[in-house]
């Protein structure tokens, strides 16, 4: 009796979970988007391309106006050392359809990374601040497709 009770539960909790649109992460399979991306051929633009191919015949059109990489001493010890370092990676684009009336609304989108700085070891500073630049710029990237992948 409690086996088939706890059957039953369990197949009305996943058929209201379904008929409600809920999908796990990942659940379904990404179909790429094609897009006409503008920009400098940096690290982004490569990122972006690795998911999608650009197109011009796409009607949605994603353009990458300015990367931008700020670094910034947040605290310092007894010595008048840096300890602490925010890193901020601030991108502006353009995400929509092109239409004849205007040009598409500038958007912003930044990144914001605090790491500890290593007073005996400036390279490892070096070294890890080479490493959230390419964390943020794939994440950039990611957060970029998931919005062209919602509006269109």
């Amino acid at each position: 009796m409690l086996k088939s009770l706890k059957l039953i539960s369990f197949l009305l909790l996943s058929l209201s979970l379904s008929a409600c649109g809920f999908h796990l992460r990942g659940s379904q399979a990404f179909q790429p988007l094609e897009m006409r991306i503008d920009g400098e051929y940096s690290q982004l633009y490569r990122y972006l391309t690795e998911d999608l191919k650009p197109s011009a015949s796409a009607a949605l059109q994603l353009t990458i106006i300015d990367e931008k990489w700020i670094d910034r001493s947040l605290s310092y010890d007894t010595s008048n050392n840096v300890t602490e370092y925010e890193l901020v990676y601030r991108v502006q684009y353009t995400l929509g359809v092109a239409t004849p009336e205007g040009p598409l609304r500038k958007k912003t989108m930044e990144l914001m990374r605090v790491y500890q700085a290593d007073t005996a070891n400036p390279l490892a500073n070096r070294a890890e601040q080479r490493l959230l630049v390419d964390d943020m710029t794939r994440r950039a990237a990611k957060k970029l497709l998931a919005r062209a992948k919602a509006a269109k």
